[in-house]
């Protein structure tokens, strides 16, 4: 009876130490890896846009496939081109910042060495994204006072023309006059470059709405800091879990505005009844991550700041899912064939096909428009010297 209660205890406690390993230090390990690659997921698209100069890119992909005719003068390849315009929206990284930062005060208060690890990366990144999101906005701004101002002096330029025209048909005195109007308008271009030129070095574009957002929130947690860690502690000796518990209320509130972004993809989702707008990847690592930070704050640290959100991001993160089964995603690509190289001059100028399909799960449409590729020099030549060797071998 001895024997049987001493290896019950002992198989309870090797299961207790093995559900110890994991929540305690497996299932944070993971988050904090996952953390990192979903901060690190917009770079690949800032760069592409650093590259382009503006905050919208184009993604394209192509596949190409060879197809030949049972006569072997026809064959072709086919090119099929995926092509979605994307618009970066950088407001949601001035929140990360800002979140990240209140995420490492929490880890210090509450002496978390996961919390703290899963968050210094996701600062750093977000300094780098809010610094690049500035600059594209400040070339956007840029580039739109240049066609401003090309527009206004395509505009004078045209008063100009006018009223040298009117020259011809006046007399010697009008002429005088004209001449002292074409001065008056020279002067207006001058005018209104240097009114560009000062409005191009206005604060209105040297500081651009990602740096306002962004130092707004910095300000605001600033703010936070000196509030809760310094002004209460001194006047009204607050206890250090009491400060804790206030911090955390904050980080959660700043939390709010990232959860406005995915129940407004829902929407968007729900209304369109398609779901291109959510990116399936994205959403399954969130769901994993909430998932381990979940069972972290449950089990590990009984603490309501991190299973709390991370519960309602994984909640979040199961409905986008369902929605992505219940409405599929579109997809549309283009079919260009182009002719091979051993196909003969005549079928260049034959009618080929561009061919563009908009699949889903449930319908298939497709739009064909005729392509005509003309034919070079070096072909019309050829096919006029085997027209006139036709010729003579019908002699």
């Amino acid at each position: 009876m001895f024997t049987t209660t001493t290896t019950t205890t002992e198989d309870n406690s090797s299961s207790s130490d093995w559900k110890f390993v994991v929540f305690h230090y497996v299932c944070p390990s993971l988050g904090v890896l996952i953390s990192t690659a979903l901060y690190m997921a917009p770079l690949r698209d800032l760069k592409r846009c650093l590259q382009k100069g503006t905050l919208g890119f184009s993604s394209t992909t192509n596949t190409t496939r060879t197809e030949t005719t049972t006569t072997g003068s026809g064959g072709g390849a086919q090119q099929q081109q995926q092509q979605q315009q994307q618009q970066l929206n950088p407001v949601p990284w001035a929140v990360m910042n800002g979140n990240c930062l209140g995420w490492l005060i929490y880890a210090h208060l509450a002496r978390d060495p996961f919390i703290l690890a899963s968050n210094l990366p996701g600062i750093l990144v977000s300094t780098y994204l809010n610094i690049g999101a500035s600059k594209l906005q400040y070339l956007q701004a840029m580039e739109d006072d240049k066609e401003e101002e090309r527009k206004r002096n395509v505009q004078l330029q045209q008063q100009v023309q006018q009223q040298q025209q009117q020259q011809t048909t006046q007399t010697t005195t009008d002429i005088i006059i004209n001449e002292d109007e074409d001065a008056a308008s020279e002067r207006t271009i001058m005018t209104a470059n240097i009114a560009v030129q000062t409005k191009i070095w206005s604060s209105d574009i040297t500081v651009t709405p990602q740096d306002k957002l962004w130092l707004q929130i910095l300000l605001l947690w600033i703010c936070i800091v000196v509030v809760v860690l310094w002004i209460l502690p001194i006047c009204f000796h607050t206890s250090r879990q009491r400060t804790k518990q206030t911090i955390g209320l904050f980080v959660n509130i700043n939390l709010l505005f990232f959860y406005g972004a995915p129940l407004q993809t829902m929407q968007t989702v729900v209304t369109t009844r398609c779901s291109d707008s959510i990116h399936t990847p994205t959403v399954l690592l969130n769901c994993i991550n909430a998932a381990f930070w979940a069972a972290y704050g449950i089990v590990a640290v009984h603490d309501v700041v991190v299973y709390g959100p991370n519960g309602l991001g994984l909640i979040l993160g199961l409905i986008q899912a369902f929605l992505c089964c219940v409405y599929p995603k579109t997809t549309t690509s283009t079919t260009t064939v182009y002719p091979s190289s051993s196909s003969s001059s005549s079928s260049l100028r034959q009618p080929l096909l561009l061919e563009t399909r908009t699949i889903d799960d449930e319908h298939t449409t497709t739009t064909t428009t005729p392509l005509v590729l003309q034919g070079t020099d070096d072909d019309d030549e050829q096919q006029q010297q085997q027209q006139q060797a036709a010729d003579g071998t019908s002699y």
